[in-house]
């Protein structure tokens, strides 16, 4: 095999600083890529839990009044503020279709998690629902009631009359980006992302025509649903909104956007994708367009004044790395990739769809935690300088560029991969354990250095 001999090397504590204290990186050698492309799910045969489908009853003609007829004493003394159980039926109530594959988040007891969801079905609370290869959990009639009743302005908007949760998707491709929107979801809530109605600001309603500017002061997550079941949305790229007859001029809408929602935070403006587990067929056109509408609607308009001319960057969700490694092994073949993730965005960030992607979601929406984070590095390196002639990040000491990639950002990460090559240069990143095989066959061992850091010990010290 090519490459470095492994060594490993300790950090100066004395440039560093107590946080970084024990903490090692190694030097990383480029590994041959063995990895295959990953296998499309089959779809499954199994039906529910009698082989028939059941139609969820309609909830178009149900008022407060008769919600809190039908909800009944027994299910509100069953579900207790504060547990696994609440947030698994509150998640279901705002999503709609829920993916079971995402329970494990909220409730990581295995068996724990099969007994409460057996325990919700059987008190009627939810129903569980497979098809086409896909198992999900969806509030039935009672449990829409109760959610309701229990907190109006939390889930009213999303299990009262004709709106996109309340009536389940019909084809199979509409569903699997339901459930792609809800996973979303679940990641940005266990990331502390405020993604509730009634505690985040109302942006998309009352925000449109209150004369002062709502402000975002905690980092909240607005899916594409959201804009639908918002008053006067003006930004909707998944569902389109009809034009309603008070609106004089509604803006163009792009059509086909694979966005899944708005990340806000009170300094920075992320639009989000999820990749799920398969290669998407990317349009850069149309999520120049998305960005721009968001731009336009909620930088410029909504929230004017808060983001200033900071960019709207991108968030793309996948299931792990070695689906970011095919994408980067395609941005060399296809310029329709190499567009999407180089040109669209000036920052697209990759998080995988698993614990460590929740934490990385934490220092994306926390500016003060992602600053923790790189300054430690930074302060063992030297400063960066105008004679390099590319975009780096700082100097390592025997004068070679470095970039962090702590969080991969696609376009950076290009841009540094072409400009080693250009002028024949070689550079170091720092990035995480889990991220390094990766990016060390992106780059190549004539190119760049890999150290990298343990990604447990440093999210204990600074997020934890």
């Amino acid at each position: 095999m090519n490459g470095y001999p492994s060594q490993t090397i300790p950090i100066p504590i004395i440039s560093i600083g107590e946080v970084m204290g024990g903490v090692m990186i190694e030097v990383h050698t480029t590994k041959t890529d063995t990895t295959k492309n990953k296998p499309t799910a089959k779809a499954s045969t199994k039906r529910g839990t009698k082989g028939k489908q059941v139609k969820a009853p309609s909830q178009t003609d149900l008022s407060p009044t008769r919600l809190s007829t039908d909800a009944g004493g027994r299910a509100e003394m069953l579900i207790k503020q504060g547990t696994q159980q609440e947030t698994l039926l509150s998640l279901i109530a705002i999503t709609g279709d829920y993916p079971a594959s995402n329970i494990s988040f909220i409730i990581p007891n295995k068996d724990y998690a099969s007994r409460t969801t057996i325990r919700m079905e059987r008190e009627g609370l939810i129903r569980q629902f497979r098809k086409d290869g896909m198992r999900s959990f969806r509030l039935t009639a009672k449990g829409k009631a109760y959610m309701v009743e229990s907190n109006l302005a939390r889930y009213e908007r999303y299990n009262i009359g004709k709106t996109e949760t309340n009536q389940p998707p019909g084809t199979p491709a509409r569903r699997k980006r339901v459930l792609s929107i809800s996973e979303v979801i679940t990641l940005m809530y266990m990331a502390g992302v405020d993604v509730y109605a009634d505690t985040r600001p109302d942006i998309f309603g009352e925000g449109l025509n209150t004369p002062s500017p709502p402000e975002i002061t905690h980092p909240t997550y607005y899916s594409s649903r959201d804009y639908v079941t918002g008053r006067g949305s003006r930004v909707m790229m998944l569902e389109k909104q009809p034009a309603r007859k008070e609106d004089k001029a509604p803006p163009p809408v792009p059509k086909g956007s694979r966005g899944a929602g708005v990340l806000l935070s009170p300094s920075r403006v992320f639009c989000v994708y999820n990749s799920g587990d398969v290669i998407v067929d990317w349009s850069p056109e149309v999520e120049s367009k998305y960005r721009n509408e968001v731009r336009h609607t909620i930088v410029h308009k909504i929230c004017k004044g808060q983001y200033g001319l900071n960019p709207v960057d991108g968030i793309m969700l996948g299931s792990d790395m070695a689906l970011l490694g095919e994408y980067l092994d395609l941005s060399q073949k296809k310029a329709r990739v190499i567009k999407m993730l180089e040109k669209t965005y000036e920052s697209l960030y990759y998080v995988t769809s698993d614990d460590r992607g929740i934490e990385q979601l934490k220092m994306l929406s926390n500016d003060n935690l992602y600053a923790k984070f790189t300054n430690m590095i930074l302060s063992a390196l030297q400063p960066k300088t105008q004679s390099i002639p590319m975009s780096h990040d700082a100097m390592s000491k025997d004068g070679r560029p470095v970039t962090l990639q702590i969080i991969i950002d696609l376009p950076k990460l290009i841009r540094f991969r072409s400009a080693l090559k250009l002028h024949g240069l070689t550079g170091q990143v720092y990035c995480f354990d889990h991220q390094a095989d990766v990016i060390g066959r992106y780059l190549g061992v004539e190119r760049a250095e890999i150290l990298k850091l343990n990604f447990e010990l440093m999210v204990k010290k600074l997020v934890k």
